[in-house]
Formats: C-alpha cells, structure tokens, sequence
C-alpha cells in the first residue's frame, strides 16, 4: 500500500471541510485553490524558521566614510564591516568606534592591496 505524507494544516482542513474528495467529480477549482493555499503556506512557515547562516554575511570595506559613505554604512550596517577608509582620521571618531574590529586606512589603495 502506498502512503504519503500530508502536512498537518491539510489534515485539519480536510477533516472539517465534509464536501473534500480528493479524486472524482466532487474536486473543483476553489477546493484545489484551497489546497494549493494550505500546502504553499505550510511550505513558506517551515523556510522562515532558518536562521542566517554567518557565511551569508558580505565583508564590506568603506571608502570616504565622512561624506555620503556615512549614510552607505548604515544601509549595509547588519553585513561584516572590515575596513574604514577616509584621507582625514579625524572625520567622524564615533564610527570608527561603532566597528572597532574594522582596520582604518588613509589610502584606498593600500586597503585594497590587503
């Protein structure tokens, strides 16, 4: 005998919707509709419950981070920050002290050589 898994969401609504026959003239479309519904819901539920892997982070090096790179580094602040780069160290001190593990460098090139 063959048996396959239905997930439990569909097996609540089969069993209270009394009219349910899966094969045969009783299958329309709202009903197929309505599984469909049930099924890609329970699917979609099961995928939200990963966590983000810390693989799936982008490293991210910021250039010019005193002008408009200030506002590019809060867009990007949930990535990996690993290096700082402006020709003026003086600029913005407490960004530099929001990513402490984050090298500062004065020239983009020697950023990018490492």
């Amino acid at each position: 005998m063959l048996t396959r898994h239905i997930p439990p969401g569909i097996i609540t609504a089969m069993s209270t919707r009394k009219s349910f026959k899966p094969s045969g003239d009783g299958f329309s479309r709202r009903k197929f509709i309505f599984m469909s519904a049930l099924a890609a819901g329970s699917l979609a539920a099961r995928r939200g419950v990963a966590a983000v892997s810390p693989n799936e982070k982008l490293n991210i090096a910021i250039v010019g981070y005193g002008g408009q790179g200030g506002s590019d580094i809060r867009g990007c602040s949930t990535e990996n920050i690993v290096a700082l780069c402006d020709a003026d160290e003086k600029v913005r001190p407490d960004l530099r002290a929001q990513y402490p593990r984050a090298a500062f460098y004065q020239d983009f090139r020697e950023m990018l050589d490492k």
